[in-house]
């Protein structure tokens, strides 16, 4: 149901970039996870303009690629995340 409410809201707000991340994360929770990696990039990308925005998407990404097995890639996400949370 979270997911169907996140998708509806981003009709409405498709340059949210913490809604695409919400809906990035329930697709990681369901383990879609190139799915999930997607949908964290669009937020990251439209997240351009706000650290803390940025950073929480990294932070997911960083989880989705440990989860896929991508240690180097994960850390490279947590490092950028950390410099944008200073």
């Amino acid at each position: 149901r979270a997911q169907a409410a996140l998708e509806r809201a981003l009709k409405l707000s498709p340059n949210d970039s913490s809604l695409w991340t919400q809906l990035a994360f329930t697709h990681y929770r369901q383990g879609t996870l190139k799915q999930a990696e997607e949908l964290a990039q669009r937020a990251l990308s439209l997240a351009s303009a706000r650290p803390g925005e940025q950073a929480a998407a990294l932070r997911l990404i960083a989880d989705i690629e440990t989860a896929q097995g991508n240690s180097v890639q994960a850390a490279s996400a947590r490092r950028k995340a950390e410099s944008l949370a200073r």
